[in-house]
């Protein structure tokens, strides 16, 4: 499996991941703008999710927006960032 994202019906994306061999090679970008293209065909003006730190900049790199940071959720012990994006 080279990677996967999951979204669910509320316009929200659930998970992603994208297998280490194959990281930086478009690969995420192109997994989420099919999901982006999916929740548009939904109905969905807008999309969000949680980001971890680690990943943080690749969503904004892909138009999504920073906002609330959660410290700790549940057993995590790093920082949580709820983003969002509009999809025009």
């Amino acid at each position: 499996m080279i990677g996967f994202c999951e979204h669910s019906l509320g316009c929200e994306i659930a998970r992603m991941y994208v297998h280490p061999d194959h990281l930086r090679k478009g690969v995420g970008s192109r997994l989420l703008k099919v999901v982006e293209e999916s929740l548009k065909k939904q109905g969905c003006q807008e999309t969000r999710l949680e980001s971890t730190i680690t990943a943080k900049d690749f969503y904004a790199n892909n138009g999504y927006q920073v906002g609330k940071r959660t410290d700790y959720k549940g057993n995590r012990k790093e920082p949580i960032y709820q983003m969002s994006k509009k999809l025009g």
